[in-house]
């Protein structure tokens, strides 16, 4: 279950169940959260079918393979919560980089 809303710089569960310290704004032009502690990226990708975030899902897999970069993920049917760690104790080009590609091939609803 989540905590209070993730602006407010407040703690939040990620989808792996730790606790987190959120940033106070969101990297609004990518619709990713960037994460504190542990530093990283977060978003959640809304879909309207099953199929279609079985697509996202299998287009994130074959990203992960090319990349060799692994996000943590939890998904249910329409939706998928996608939590990309950063290397080190900063969010960096690199993981940036990593979530735009995963932006260019989802089409989220919300």
């Amino acid at each position: 279950a989540f905590a209070r809303g993730p602006m407010d710089g407040s703690r939040r569960r990620t989808p792996r169940g730790a606790l987190a310290v959120m940033a106070k704004e969101p990297d609004s032009a990518s619709g990713w959260e960037v994460i504190e502690r542990p530093a990283g990226l977060l978003r959640r990708f809304a879909f309207p079918s099953y199929g279609e975030t079985r697509k996202f899902l299998d287009d994130l897999a074959e990203l992960s393979k090319t990349t060799g970069r692994y996000p943590d993920i939890g998904f249910g049917t329409t939706y998928a919560n996608i939590m990309l760690h950063a290397a080190g104790d900063k969010v960096t080009a690199a993981d940036s980089e990593f979530a735009q590609k995963v932006n260019a091939f989802a089409k989220p609803k919300a």
